[in-house]
């Protein structure tokens, strides 16, 4: 009888201890005087946004929320990263919404730059804060510069460099391969002008030594795989909805059948939408004709081992984010001029809508219809061809659709942070 209720009152004080454990983890006490924010933004760490911003609560879907931030980025043409941070008021914050714009330069490390995003939500959250009762919180601090701050330089004038290499070896028993990647981008991009420029040289090679079959056969291969792509552009602007210039393409890929291939010719794009506004909503019509002259490895389906051939090419892309969700769309169509029946066409969607609290609907596809296929090599795919995907096959078409539903019910904050056993 005493051990048992010894046994008794150790439980029932191991889960007292329990229950206080998920009370310090908890919100604090007046919660229901914090200001709720819903933090729609990948590029976010919000494990240190919740430790060192607790005046506010974090919630897990938009409708519960006071204030929803919808981030959005672009790449700079130095290499960085270009924010919008959209402060969308609900409820009684409904009538006041407002965006910050700032930029951050690909010398910032992973810490500087959370610490700035976190300080540019804080200034942009004051307004809200300011209608609660933590708006005595807020200490105003101004950084006084006296004169013109101080304009520096640029010994580069804008152009950047980005230098990438790697490589791997994999072994077992029967098996070895080995990857080499090397990748080189160049880039000068202002408000006037674009010039990019994108290298990559690919390796891979593989064998299978005397794997056994059976007890009588073995099965041996050597199987290997290069390709070669720079594809570089210029465009100047023109305006707030024009875009004009040319694109350049060298390519070499055996998988393909092209020994060496050289693309170049004039492109013109328009934009529905302001290029400014690109970030959050696009709709552009970008048309480009092409001089194409390839060099095959093998002989073509067409008795040829080169062409010289011209193409006109048309691309739509469709691009739109609310705090409902987003979708981002493209249609394409490419056509040889020699002959109109050598052509594809073809279009890809993907979307995320929020249908209504804690419930999400995803959903992808593609479609490509393909009547161009020139390169193709001439004769019979050996099974091994076909297995490892060392020669591209003749096909009239692709697909793909990828759909999802997503629900989360519970607790409507997430301010706690716990770190332990973390991947």
């Amino acid at each position: 009888m005493k051990k048992y209720v010894l046994f008794l009152i150790l439980t029932i004080g191991y889960t007292c201890q329990l229950l206080a454990y998920d009370m310090k983890d908890s919100v604090f006490s007046d919660y229901k005087l914090a200001l709720k924010i819903f933090l729609d933004c990948e590029s976010c760490d919000m494990d240190y946004f919740r430790e060192n911003f607790t005046i506010v609560n974090y919630v897990r879907e938009p409708l519960l929320s006071d204030v929803q931030i919808q981030v959005t980025t672009q790449t700079t043409g130095s290499g960085g990263v270009k924010y919008n941070f959209i402060f969308l008021g609900r409820k009684r914050y409904k009538s006041l919404n407002d965006t910050l714009v700032f930029s951050l330069s690909p010398d910032h490390t992973p810490d500087e730059s959370r610490k700035v995003m976190l300080e540019k939500l804080q200034i942009g959250l004051v307004p809200y804060i300011m209608k609660t009762a933590y708006a005595d919180r807020i200490v105003l601090v101004v950084d006084n510069v006296k004169g013109d701050p101080e304009i520096k330089k640029d010994p580069w004038k804008n152009w950047m460099f980005d230098v990438f290499g790697s490589g791997s070896l994999f072994s077992e028993r029967y098996t070895k391969s080995y990857n080499l990647f090397s990748n080189l981008y160049i880039s000068k991009i202002t408000s006037k002008i674009k010039i990019e420029s994108q290298n990559t040289l690919a390796y891979a090679e593989s064998h299978i030594n005397n794997y056994p079959v059976n007890d009588t056969t073995y099965y041996s291969s050597h199987l290997y795989q290069r390709s070669f792509l720079s594809r570089s552009l210029f465009v100047k602007s023109l305006g707030d909805h024009f875009g004009i210039g040319g694109i350049a393409v060298f390519r070499t890929d055996h998988q393909y059948n092209i020994d060496f291939q050289v693309k170049a010719g004039p492109a013109i794009e328009y934009n529905v939408f302001k290029y400014k506004d690109a970030s959050q909503k696009q709709l552009r019509f970008l048309y480009s004709l092409d001089y194409e002259h390839t060099n095959y490895a093998d002989t073509t389906i067409y008795n040829k081992t080169n062409d010289y051939l011209y193409t006109h090419n048309l691309r739509i892309m469709f691009r739109y984010m609310k705090p409902w969700g987003y979708f981002n769309g493209s249609l394409y169509g490419s056509n040889y001029l020699n002959d109109f029946l050598l052509f594809s066409i073809g279009g890809n969607a993907l979307t995320s809508i929020r249908i209504f609290r804690g419930l999400s609907f995803n959903i992808g596809f593609g479609l490509n219809m393909y009547r161009n296929q020139i390169a193709l090599r001439k004769g019979e795919a050996s099974p091994e061809e076909m297995i490892t995907s060392q020669r591209q096959m003749e096909t009239d078409y692709s697909y793909n659709i990828s759909f999802g539903l997503s629900f989360s019910f519970g607790s409507i904050f997430n301010n706690s942070v716990n770190p332990r056993f973390g991947n």
